[in-house]
C-alpha cells in the first residue's frame, strides 16, 4: 500500500512492480494506491480486520513499531541495503537502536532567492540573519515583488514553521514528549508574524494551500480553539499518537495563530518531511 503523491504515482509503482516480478517470477505484488486524505483510516481499518499491508509507504512508522506490528528492517533487507541510506535519514527511522523503516522518500530544504529580483532591489547577496531577511524583504517589496514566500497552507505549514522554530533553537519536542509553546518557538513564530504583519509575504499566507483559515492580524485564541475543537480528531489521526493531547494541539494552534493565521489541524499535522517505506511489513 502506497500513498498517492500525484497522478503519476500509480504508473511509477506499476513499473517498479513489473521490473521486480520479472526478476522474481514466483512473487506477485498487489498494488494499492490510496490518497493521503484516506490512507491513515484505510491502514487502521486493515489492521483491525487482520489484513494489514505487507509493505506500507507512509510518513509515520513509530506508532506501528510501538504496537509490535513491524519487523526490524535488518530482518528484511540486507546490510548492504541498510548502509546505502544517508545516515541522518536512517537515524530518523530508528527507535532505541532499532531501525524500523526505510527513508524511501526524503528531502532537505533550502532557502532559494531570485538573483534577478535581488539585483532590481539593489541587493547583492542573500541574507544570513533574520534581520537581514526582513530588510531584504522590504527592499524587494519596494521593487514591486513579494518579499518572502511563506507557505502556511495544509501541505507545507509544518515545514515552514520548523524553519523558524529550529532557527530559534526550538523544535517540536522529543520522542517521548511533544512540546510546542517554548520560548524559542514563540520567538520563531514572532519573527514569522513580523514579516506577515509588515505585508512582506504573499497576501494571506495561511491560504497558500487549502485547508487553512485566516484569523486576521490580531488572532483571537477563541477562534483558534474553534478550529481546534473541529479538527482535533483529524490532527490525532495524522500524528498517530495518543501523546497528542488537547493541550498540545492548543499550544501548536495558538502558536501558529501568533504568526498571523489559524490552521486547520489537518494541515498542521502533515507529518515530518520524510516519508517511510516500511518494507518489513506488519507482523501478523
Amino acid at each position: 500500500m502506497v500513498a498517492e503523491y500525484s497522478d503519476t504515482t500509480k504508473g511509477e509503482w506499476q513499473q517498479i512492480i513489473k521490473d521486480f516480478e520479472a526478476a522474481n517470477p514466483t512473487i506477485t505484488v498487489n498494488l494499492s494506491v490510496v490518497s493521503w486524505t484516506n490512507i491513515y483510516d484505510v491502514v487502521t481499518t486493515n489492521i483491525q480486520s487482520g489484513t494489514p499491508p505487507d509493505i506500507l509507504n507512509l510518513d509515520a512508522y513509530s506508532p506501528y513499531a510501538a504496537s509490535g506490528l513491524l519487523y526490524p528492517a535488518k530482518d528484511i533487507v540486507s546490510p548492504a541495503v541498510l548502509s546505502d541510506f544517508e545516515r541522518p535519514f536512517a537515524e530518523e527511522s530508528t527507535i532505541n537502536g532499532t531501525q524500523w523503516a526505510l527513508p524511501f522518500i526524503a528531502s532537505a530544504r533550502a532557502l532559494f532567492y531570485n538573483k534577478t529580483i535581488f539585483a532590481k532591489a539593489g541587493l547583492s547577496a542573500p541574507p544570513k540573519t533574520w534581520a537581514e531577511l526582513e530588510a531584504d524583504a522590504k527592499a524587494i517589496k519596494a521593487a514591486g515583488y513579494i518579499g518572502y514566500g511563506m507557505p502556511l497552507g495544509n501541505e507545507e505549514a509544518q515545514a515552514e514553521g520548523a524553519y523558524w522554530f529550529y532557527g530559534a533553537g526550538g523544535g517540536y519536542g522529543t520522542a517521548s514528549k511533544i512540546t510546542i509553546d517554548t520560548p524559542q518557538n514563540i520567538a520563531g513564530a514572532t519573527e514569522m508574524q513580523k514579516l506577515i504583519n509588515a505585508g512582506l509575504t504573499e497576501p494571506n499566507a495561511g491560504a497558500t494551500y487549502s485547508g487553512w483559515r485566516t484569523c486576521g492580524r490580531r488572532p483571537a485564541r477563541r477562534e483558534c480553539r474553534d478550529v481546534l475543537a473541529e479538527d482535533l480528531d483529524e490532527f490525532r489521526r495524522r500524528w498517530h499518537s495518543s501523546r497528542v493531547t488537547d493541550a498540545t494541539v492548543l499550544q501548536l494552534t495558538v502558536l501558529v495563530c501568533l504568526a498571523g493565521v489559524c490552521p486547520g489541524t489537518a494541515g498542521v499535522g502533515g507529518g515530518p518531511q520524510q516519508d517511510q517505506l516500511i518494507p518489513a511489513g506488519f507482523r501478523e
